[in-house]
């Protein structure tokens, strides 16, 4: 799912899930290139923006699956990080996808929406 937005940030996915579901963003598109090499080609996120809707507090998780890989710890940019009441928090570090790299995402009480947004390298 690629959104325009203004600047030229296509969306590379949204989610709400339900609490304590693990959901999978959409991943880099397999036709842009097969695997990363010093930046080039693939997909690069440039932020996920976590949104808490509700005025309870709630966590959040945020991993990068390289190629699909099973969910281990290893792979958690963000893990069980308190997201205060009707706040929105924006993870800006940089994250380099490859074709089959998948981002996952959920939050403790299933009260906070995920956008995350990407520039395609060529």
């Amino acid at each position: 799912i690629r959104r325009p937005r203004p600047g030229g940030e296509p969306s590379a996915g949204q989610a709400r899930p339900a609490g304590g579901v693990l959901t999978a963003l959409p991943t880099a598109p397999a036709a842009i290139a097969p695997a990363l090499q010093g930046g080039m080609g693939g997909q690069t996120v440039v932020n996920v923006t976590f949104c808490n809707t509700t005025g309870g507090a709630d966590t959040i998780f945020l991993s990068h699956a390289v190629n699909g890989a099973a969910d281990t710890p290893a792979q958690y940019l963000i893990s069980g990080q308190t997201l205060g009441a009707n706040s929105t928090y924006v993870y800006t570090g940089t994250i380099y996808m490859a074709a089959g790299d998948v981002l996952r995402v959920k939050s403790g009480g299933g009260n906070v929406s995920f956008n995350a947004y990407s520039v395609v390298n060529p």
